[in-house]
């Protein structure tokens, strides 16, 4: 046992030492490509920009538009099938982030179907449509991103500042993305500024501060972040376990050969002392992650012919312990390479025309290793509670779209293909095929669609092959767990003029086989497919333009869901509606946003039932300069006490707190 945490010591820093002599062939590349690029940049160009024409017809799938002042978004690798009709994707900008200290997940979860999940803190994650966790993928710049934490995939190690937007897709896009996109999907898209930019901010929770800076031009972009809180308080002064400081660096080069463009990028963070925020903190409890590191590098090369390739792979670890107080220390390193393969590519014949392409996404070496030390004895043992894991996941698939004179129809079809094993136990494996189909009709300014998709997943990794130690406590894997399968339905209306914007959705998603963690005692949990279930809903969001300074936006949602004997599902959010005011200037704007969160009684396993809550916020932006902007921010306006989700270790929110930021463009 001892020879074995050696190994894995001698692993881990093998992977700490890939990760610093990258980081210095990088840093020293930059500064060669500064030099080179100030001569070629003018004659050279190769960067990709989506103007604000883009963008708008981005929103006529279900997006509302930009404000006229935002300025350009440079994406040169975007979201995947950003090409085919078939998918209904929302661009959101990420605007408010990259000038407010905060978080993508606490933004995106203001969007209609959007819902944070789980726990609070740095690693909360979202729900979409009331289904989350491993319902919901994500991705950086295409690259998919997994997780080993059974509260699902939060993508917070890139600092929300190095961020330029976030494409949403809800509903069953299995049939695109694979297992484990039943609820849909988040891409979030890297900033990439052809000019330096900088910005230093301050939340008072928590004494936050963030600095980040960044440059480029046609041939490369670079940026860098820094964040550092200390725990903050609830609304009624209670300590809340979410200190943290964290680095992340982005870095984009683009080269040119003939009719091939081809990218390489780098993603590099590390974050440190990242508590865990739970009601246990801190007289039974005092979780944190002492140390998480990720380190993602990707190739993507393109050609006039339309199609595309991508290759990458992203090293990540993660280091949870699990204090006891006057009992004992639960510490488990865990480390993964993930590998990432796609092609894809644009067909026509006649009037039909598509994509068509093949995915790979392997997991290797994914291990966890835990040390439990006894605070009596002092005395430590160790056991791997997942060793040498193995994942393969293939698909090939093919959609298709056709125009007729007053209507469209698109569908898809997606063949998939998995396997896993770890040292200590045989290769489970897995297939699965997936289809949808849409209709899409405009009607004068109304354009109305239908879709019904099915939607699949397998277990994780953890959920059939780890035993151990997690922020929850024990945990048992379940080599015998059965995929999830779904069927959806979505029905969507738009209406469109000058004045103003309407979208509207009914959705209806059947689960089968759910996979629950379930309790075995009082702190050993372990999973099943535990039943069925159904969810039902509505979402909508209207934005108004009175003049064009002032505009209104409303949204909300109601969704509902019951397993096969009628009892509440998890993860369901509690209804809710916002209205949001934004005037803008020459030289200063203003938003204030107020929503009311209805109460929750109905609530599944490992839930609690949620009071009714009204959450307010107020920002202020003034424009001293032609470069240079402040913004002043009040969040919590009316020092409400609520509880921002369900979960049954949950805190309360943070009370009414002010931050300030300056940046330049």
């Amino acid at each position: 046992m001892q020879n074995k945490k050696q190994n894995l010591g001698a692993f881990t820093l093998c992977r700490v030492t890939l990760c610093r002599v990258t980081l210095a062939l990088l840093l020293a590349g930059v500064s060669q490509t500064i030099l080179a690029d100030e001569e070629t940049a003018a004659d050279d160009g190769i960067a990709q920009t989506i103007e604000t024409s883009e963008i708008s017809e981005t929103s006529e799938t279900g997006a509302f538009d930009m404000p006229s002042g935002t300025a350009p978004v440079v994406v040169v690798t975007s979201s995947r099938h950003s090409k085919d009709d078939a998918l209904i994707n929302d661009f959101i900008s990420l605007e408010e982030v990259a000038t407010a200290p905060g978080s993508v997940t606490e933004l995106l979860a203001d969007q209609p179907g959007l819902t944070v999940n789980g726990q609070p803190g740095l690693f909360q994650t979202l729900s979409i449509r009331g289904l989350a966790r491993q319902r919901v993928h994500a991705y950086i710049n295409g690259m998919r991103i997994t997780s080993e934490r059974r509260a699902g995939v939060a993508a917070s190690f890139v600092d929300p500042l190095l961020l330029s937007g976030a494409e949403v897709t809800q509903g069953p896009a299995s049939t695109y993305y694979g297992s484990g996109a039943i609820a849909g999907s988040i891409h979030l898209m890297t900033r990439q500024e052809d000019s330096p930019w900088f910005h230093v901010g301050f939340n008072s929770d928590g004494n936050e501060w963030v600095t980040a800076a960044g440059t480029g031009n046609e041939r490369y972009a670079a940026s860098i972040a820094y964040r550092e809180r200390n725990n903050g308080e609830t609304v009624t002064g209670d300590p809340k376990n979410n200190h943290f400081s964290q680095h992340s660096l982005f870095y984009i080069r683009h080269f040119e050969f003939g009719d091939y463009n081809l990218d390489w990028q780098l993603i590099e963070s590390s974050g440190d002392d990242i508590g865990k925020d739970n009601s246990r903190f801190p007289d039974s409890r005092i979780t944190s992650y002492p140390e998480e590191k990720h380190l993602l590098t990707q190739l993507t090369l393109t050609t006039n012919a339309d199609w595309v390739a991508r290759l990458y792979f992203h090293d990540q670890s993660l280091i949870t312990q699990d204090i006891r107080p006057a009992n004992r220390i639960n510490r488990v390193n865990t480390d993964s390479l993930d590998i990432g393969f796609a092609f894809e590519n644009q067909w026509q014949q006649g009037d039909f025309k598509g994509l068509y392409g093949f995915d790979y996404f392997g997991r290797r070496g994914v291990k966890s290793f835990e040390t439990e030390t006894s605070l009596q004895t002092q005395l430590s043992t160790g056991f791997s509670a997942l060793d040498d894991g193995e994942e393969n996941e293939a698909a090939v698939f093919a959609t298709v779209n056709r125009d007729f004179e007053s209507w469209s129809i698109h569908g898809g079809l997606r063949a998939n293909y998995q396997s896993q094993k770890s040292a200590v136990s045989n290769s489970i494996s897995d297939d699965y095929t997936t289809y949808f189909l849409t209709a899409k009709k405009p009607l004068g300014q109304f354009d109305l669609s239908f879709s019904y998709g099915t939607g699949f997943r397998f277990a994780s990794l953890s959920e059939r092959l780890f035993t151990g130690t997690t922020g929850r406590g024990q945990t048992i894997g379940n080599a015998n767990l059965k995929p999830e399968e779904s069927k959806a339905y979505d029905l969507g209306i738009t209406y469109s003029e000058d004045a103003y914007r309407v979208d509207f959705h009914r959705f209806f998603t059947d689960v089968e086989n759910f996979i629950e963690r379930v309790s075995v005692d009082d702190d050993t949990r372990t999973y099943r497919n535990v039943t069925n279930g159904e969810i039902d809903g509505w979402q909508y969001q209207v934005a108004f333009f009175p003049s064009s300074q002032l505009t209104v936006e409303l949204s909300g949602q109601e969704i509902s869901g019951e397993d096969n004997l009628g009892n509440p599902l998890a993860d369901i959010p509690a209804k809710r509606h916002q209205i949001s005011f934004m005037y803008e200037q020459e030289n200063w704007s203003g938003q204030m946003t107020y929503g009311r969160r209805s109460k929750k009684t109905e609530v599944g396993g490992g839930e609690i039932p949620l009071e009714s809550a009204n959450i307010a916020s107020l920002k202020f932006n003034y424009k001293f300069s032609n470069d240079w902007t402040m913004q002043v921010g009040i969040e919590n306006l009316a020092d409400e006490k609520y509880f921002n989700s369900a979960d049954d270790l949950g805190t309360l929110a943070t009370g009414r707190e002010f931050s300030i930021s300056v940046y330049s463009n």
